[in-house]
């Protein structure tokens, strides 16, 4: 398993940003991790990051979906 402080081979993409996303799971950050690049990604922001990052991160608690559910609106 990768270490879930270090979630990205890349730095993660805020939802937003200019630049388009065009795959990623949403995630809301329940702790500060750090990316690659050894900046610190504070709790509670919100990212899209690669389905297998994103499994990472919730199965350590470190991070929970921040999309809506079936049938909610954000």
């Amino acid at each position: 398993m990768a270490d879930p402080n270090k979630p990205a081979t890349t730095s993660p993409t805020s939802p937003d940003t200019d630049r388009p996303e065009t795959s990623g799971v949403p995630i809301r950050l329940l702790y500060d991790v750090w990316a690659e690049d050894e900046q610190r990604v504070p709790a509670g922001t919100e990212l899209l990051v690669p389905v297998k990052i994103a499994k990472d991160l919730i199965e350590a608690g470190k991070a929970e979906r921040a999309d809506p559910l079936p049938g909610d609106f954000a």
